[in-house]
């Protein structure tokens, strides 16, 4: 069954990257024939804790495409935050922050918060970072 092929292999992926494995779980992830949002947070997530933002975001712009459509959640972003943040990519992480809730209108959570805090502040941003402590809900 499709739904079970589909979670298996998401769990393979997820015990691939936590282990650093990421080739492997690329080849299980190129290998699927259907992916669900699951499967695309699992990679992203993957190579942004691995210090590989850049293909994290490609994987993030093959996930949004219109071959594959799938909508990002919440842990999408969180993914796309910490590779901002793993190559101190601070516009970047702005433009995503800024694209969760225009684009998508996700709520930024403590996570998404915390992502762009350490972002603008490790840049040396200290004020947009107390700015924005100051501004959470």
């Amino acid at each position: 069954d499709v739904a079970m092929d589909v979670l298996i292999k998401n769990s393979l992926i997820e015990m691939y990257c936590k282990c650093g494995s990421l080739r492997m779980a690329e080849q299980v992830f190129q290998g699927m024939q259907k992916r669900d949002l699951a499967s695309w947070n699992a990679m992203i997530l993957g190579f942004a804790t691995h210090g590989r933002a850049e293909e994290a975001m490609n994987c993030f712009d093959c996930m949004v495409d219109k071959r594959e459509s799938v909508r990002p959640n919440s842990v999408t972003f969180v993914g796309l935050l910490i590779a901002c943040n793993h190559r101190g990519l601070v516009n970047k992480g702005r433009w995503y922050f800024d694209m969760m809730v225009s684009d998508y209108g996700i709520e930024p959570a403590l996570e998404h918060y915390g992502c762009i805090v350490d972002l603008v502040a490790r840049a040396g941003y200290i004020t947009e970072a107390i700015d924005m402590v100051m501004s959470m809900p």
